[in-house]
């Protein structure tokens, strides 16, 4: 039984590429699937019975559905192409998985760490009596503040702020600008903005229109607006590639630019769809073997910090004494 996103769209795409009618493929998925998406679907099923598309039953469901998969859905509906982008989207959400996942597996044990590390730290000094149990607990909070204040901004950053405010925009280049992540995430926008835009552009869509609908998907704000350039230049009747912004790596401008000037756009940009997922996933399992390392040499520096002080302690007391 199908639960999570990806596996839901292949479903879907497996049931339309076999010719099965949308109203017997909604009712399939919905029957077979658990959890949140089985009680959607199960609602998708009954307003296009009622006369709306699919797409347009998607977006009913905002909190659910992201503006990608409604911008690509409708994009298959008109071209007639409602199969592949469905196989699209499933593979586009096990690559998400996957990153997500290499994400998680890197960070359970540093995390782990600090928990452990924000109570143990303070220990020799409650047990030399040098603190008091409430100025152990304040020490202990005061160490795990550094770690649950960034995280609970940034969620608030995303879940109160417009999807495209200022703060927002501010979270989005302080990320491009950090080691490693920034290469990742821009690879990841980059990517997301490349397969979008292939597969509007294989809808038949204008591509003017794929370009602008890809940007607003590409998920960073920053990349979104080096990439705005490009709707300017085509809609003077120039190669989009002519408005990108020179910030944007030179491979992908210069690829983008040969698929412009030999005809073959949608091959040169699948490929940079490719090449850039390909990367993205590397520079994360990259940050996954590096981020713990890190955190165990500054979880290390503390606790020799925190060592040594105890040890300074010991020794004006005996020296008191």
């Amino acid at each position: 039984m199908a639960t999570d996103r990806g596996g839901v769209y292949h479903n879907l795409s497996v049931l339309m590429s076999a010719a099965v009618p949308i109203f017997q493929t909604l009712d399939n998925v919905a029957k077979n699937t658990g959890g949140k998406f089985g009680r959607v679907f199960r609602g998708i099923a009954a307003y296009v019975r009622q006369g709306d598309r699919l797409s347009q039953a998607m977006s009913r469901y905002p909190k659910v559905f992201p503006e990608l998969d409604i911008v690509l859905v409708n994009a298959g509906e008109e071209s007639g192409n409602l199969a592949e982008v469905m196989g699209f989207l499933s593979r586009w959400y096990d690559f998400v998985k996957r990153i997500r996942r290499i994400i998680l597996s890197g960070m359970v044990l540093p995390v782990f760490l600090i928990h452990i590390t924000a109570f143990l730290a303070p220990v020799p000094e409650l047990v030399l009596s040098t603190i008091s149990k409430h100025q152990y607990l304040i020490q202990a909070a005061w160490t795990l503040s550094y770690l649950y204040i960034p995280v609970l901004a940034i969620l608030c950053i995303l879940r109160f702020t417009p999807r495209k405010g200022p703060l927002r925009f501010l979270l989005d280049t302080f990320i491009l600008v950090t080691p490693v992540l920034g290469r990742a995430v821009r690879h990841l926008a980059l990517s997301r903005f490349c397969r979008s835009f292939v597969m509007l552009y294989k809808a038949g869509i204008p591509i003017i229109q794929c370009a602008e609908s890809a940007i607003d998907v590409t998920g960073n704000l920053v990349v979104a607006r080096q990439l705005k350039g490009g709707l300017a230049s085509g809609r003077t009747g120039h190669p989009i590639s002519e408005g990108f912004s020179r910030t944007l790596p030179n491979d992908f401008l210069s690829i983008w630019q040969v698929g412009e000037d030999t005809g073959k756009l949608d091959e040169a940009v699948e490929r940079l769809a490719e090449e850039y997922a390909t990367s993205a996933e590397m520079l994360f399992e990259e940050l996954a073997r590096w981020l713990p390392r890190l955190i165990y040499f500054l979880i290390c520096g503390m606790m020799a910090m925190k060592i040594m002080g105890g040890y300074g302690a010991i020794y004006d007391a005996n020296t008191f004494h």
